[in-house]
């Protein structure tokens, strides 16, 4: 029996010596806990204020950077509208001094053109006329030329004269002398062959100019 009582007291103490220490393990937990959960929330307050300091920072950073680029924007606009007017005046002033060129120019053509054009029918006008005289030159030299041959024709066709002197004899009883036909001897020179002839040397030589 004082075995089983002290046995029973051995366990008491060791159940009670567990108990103390699980309650001290407990409470050992709770301080750490509490520690922990206090660290956590100095570290998550420490955080919040980081991070709200850094997006305050990083707030004005952007307010500052689209301040600066809407200045920077404005500024080349400005700049880009400045050198656009300036652009087109420039092109307007070229272009109209381009234009006042090419008029000047065509009217320079235009001018030459009338001139040439002048001269050249003037030309025209001389050599037309220099034809002109050379071909009622011509014209006239062949009109001779047929009235020459016309005439020699009729000459030709026109009965032989008989001399006076003959006639005369004739009258007088003597005999009759034979009247040479045209046909039957050489016909003399006449002036109409001799104007025929220089009217043929003409038409044959070339005429001076």
């Amino acid at each position: 029996m004082s075995n089983l009582r002290d046995q029973m007291e051995v366990l008491a103490q060791g159940i009670a010596t567990s108990a103390r220490e699980r309650r001290m393990a407990v409470d050992d937990s709770k301080a750490q806990t509490a520690k922990m959960l206090q660290a956590f929330g100095r570290e998550r307050t420490e955080l919040r204020r980081s991070l709200r300091r850094r997006l305050a920072q990083s707030t004005e950073a952007v307010v500052t950077f689209v301040v600066s680029l809407r200045a920077s924007v404005a500024k080349e606009r400005a700049d880009f509208t400045k050198a656009h007017h300036h652009m087109a005046k420039t092109q307007r002033a070229e272009l109209a001094k381009d234009r006042h060129d090419r008029s000047r120019e065509v009217a320079k053509l235009m001018n030459g053109f009338h001139v040439s054009r002048g001269e050249m029918a003037q030309k025209l006008a001389k050599s037309l006329a220099k034809s002109t005289q050379e071909i009622k030159s011509q014209v006239s030299g062949l009109n001779r030329f047929r009235a020459s041959l016309q005439k020699i024709s009729e000459d030709a066709r026109a009965p032989q004269r008989i001399p006076n002197n003959l006639l005369a004899a004739q009258a007088g009883g003597a005999a009759p002398v034979p009247v040479p036909s045209a046909f039957g001897r050489e016909p003399e020179a006449r002036p109409e062959e001799t104007t025929v002839a220089k009217a043929v040397r003409t038409q044959g030589k070339p005429r001076e100019k």
